[in-house]
């Protein structure tokens, strides 16, 4: 979850999906392995964490959604 706020600070604040996922594998200085294991189907395991983070993040009144895959910091 503090991946997730780090990469919306840095991203000003807000930013959709795609863009706190690339953030977030800069941050991390995330390895090709790491980024590409699957999780199920063709969701990576990056893909799925990120996915949780981002719903306990809002859950806990962290962020919000703007709408379809875009989020920002309350």
């Amino acid at each position: 979850m503090a991946a997730v706020i780090l990469a919306l600070k840095t991203l000003g604040g807000a930013g959709e999906n795609q863009q706190i996922l690339r953030q977030v594998i800069a941050d991390l200085k995330l390895t090709e392995s790491q980024i590409n294991q699957i999780h199920s189907g063709t969701r990576t395991e990056l893909e799925y964490r990120l996915a949780w983070a981002r719903t306990n993040a809002k859950k806990k009144g962290l962020i919000t959604s703007n709408g379809r895959n875009s989020w920002s910091l309350v």
